[in-house]
C-alpha cells in the first residue's frame, strides 16, 4: 500500500467512530440519494458504491435491486466493519475493503456505480475511472442500441476525456502554481 493509501486508510479509520452521526453525514446521504435517482437501479444487475463509508447507499440500493448484489468498497477496514454491523444479514449486500484503483471484482460485474463523496480523495482519479469503466463494461454499445443511446455513450466518452484534462490541469499546473505562490507569500 502506497503512502497516500496508508494516510487515507488511517484518516477514514479515525473518522469511522463518528461517521454517520456527524454534521456532514446527512449532507452525504442527501447527495447520494439524488445521484441514486439517476441510476435506475431497479433495471440493473448490480450496484457498487466506491468509497462506501458505512454503507448507507449500499443498503438503499439493496432495497431497489431486482437482480444481483448491492456492494460497497472502502479503503478503511473500520468503515467496512461498521457497514457490516449496520447492515442486515442480507445475502444481496456485500462489503469489501478495497482501493478505488484496484477494485476487487471481475469485469462487467455491475450496471450501476456510485462514487459521490470520495473521488476527490483519489491520488490517481484516472485509474479509478478506468476501474469503474471496467466493472460496467465500458462504453460498449449493445448491438441493438438506438441513436439516442449511441449519442449518450459518445457523450460519456467525451465527459471522461474532459475529466482527464481537468484533472491534469489541476494536478500538474494549477496546484503547483498555487503551492509556489503560497510559498512565496509566506517568505
Amino acid at each position: 500500500m502506497d503512502r497516500h493509501a496508508q494516510l487515507a486508510k488511517a484518516r477514514f479509520d479515525d473518522w469511522s467512530d463518528t461517521y454517520g452521526e456527524d454534521r456532514i453525514s446527512p449532507w452525504f446521504r442527501f447527495y447520494q440519494s439524488l445521484a441514486m435517482t439517476k441510476l435506475k437501479i431497479t433495471e440493473g444487475w448490480g450496484f457498487l458504491d466506491v468509497g462506501c463509508g458505512t454503507g448507507w447507499a449500499v443498503r438503499e440500493a439493496a432495497k431497489q435491486l431486482r437482480f444481483g448484489k448491492a456492494c460497497g468498497i472502502d479503503i478503511s477496514p473500520k468503515m467496512i466493519e461498521k457497514a457490516v454491523k449496520q447492515s442486515p444479514m442480507d445475502p444481496n449486500i456485500e462489503f469489501r475493503i478495497g482501493n478505488s484503483e484496484a477494485i476487487p471484482y471481475p469485469d462487467d460485474s455491475f450496471s450501476s456505480i456510485l462514487c459521490t463523496c470520495s473521488f476527490h480523495h483519489y491520488p490517481n482519479p484516472g485509474r479509478a475511472l478506468a476501474e469503474m469503466r471496467r466493472l460496467t463494461g465500458g462504453y460498449q454499445l449493445p448491438q441493438d442500441a438506438c441513436n439516442t443511446f449511441r449519442v449518450l455513450y459518445h457523450q460519456l466518452e467525451e465527459l471522461e476525456g474532459d475529466l482527464h484534462t481537468h484533472i491534469h490541469l489541476e494536478n500538474n499546473i494549477l496546484f503547483p502554481r498555487a503551492a509556489k505562490l503560497e510559498t512565496s507569500l509566506r517568505a
